[in-house]
């Protein structure tokens, strides 16, 4: 399995409990190894995903569901 890694920009600062609650709901998802927000900007979240199981418009889309508007940053 190889993991490749996108940077979501949320266009808003969440409140740690929402932030955590987001990573948390990513993370559930098939194929998402692993979500974090930025300790020092609570406005980027990184994902560890495998590409071959998830595409990365759908972590976007989930990004989006729990915060609003959001857009990838890197991938």
């Amino acid at each position: 399995m190889v993991y490749a890694d996108l940077l979501v920009h949320v266009d808003k600062d969440l409140e740690a409990e929402q932030g955590r609650g987001l990573a948390s709901a990513l993370e559930k998802r098939d194929g998402v190894a692993a979500a974090r927000f930025h300790p020092r900007r609570s406005h980027l979240l990184q994902v560890w995903y495998d590409p071959q199981r998830i595409p990365a418009g759908e972590i976007l889309g989930a990004a989006r569901e729990g915060a609003g508007e959001a857009r990838l940053v890197a991938l």
